[in-house]
């Protein structure tokens, strides 16, 4: 991106996050199948053990659920970023175009009124440009 110093996340670095974010969170989800799935009767039934195995696996499912939760709002937040990365460059080239057009207005304008100081009868240029257009500031100090 413009003016990228690699020290702030880019939108491609936030979308890039987003995306391992998700897979994470895919990925916890399904940690704890296998280990469910295998806790048959044939496996182990009775006694003292199966209740304790069983307390552990809920644990353990309670904590992936809550880490894939916490991947997700990561990646949602990642997405969020990487949307208001985006529009602030876009607007940063939409005003790049602006003072571009307002430096050529000027010129021409600076031009013709310098004529026509040599040559009365050449056509007023009228007002000069309006203001130049102010650069947008950046919303976040995380957008690079």
């Amino acid at each position: 991106m413009p003016g990228s110093t690699g020290t702030v996340p880019t939108e491609a670095a936030f979308r890039a996050a987003a995306d391992a974010f998700d897979m994470a969170a895919r990925d916890a989800d399904a940690l704890m199948t296998p280990a469910q799935q295998a806790l048959t009767p044939d496996v182990l039934h009775g006694g003292v053990l199966t209740p304790q195995v069983q307390r552990a696996l809920d644990d353990a499912a309670h904590d992936a659920t809550a880490v894939a939760a916490e991947c997700r709002a990561s990646a949602d937040t990642c997405r969020q970023r990487a949307a208001s990365a985006h529009q602030y460059w876009a607007d940063i080239a939409d005003w790049e175009v602006r003072s571009a057009q307002f430096h050529r207005q000027s010129t021409m304008w600076a031009n013709q009124t310098a004529a026509r100081k040599t040559d009365a009868a050449l056509p007023d240029p009228g007002p000069p440009p309006t203001a130049l257009p102010s650069r947008p500031s950046r919303p976040y100090s995380w957008i690079d």
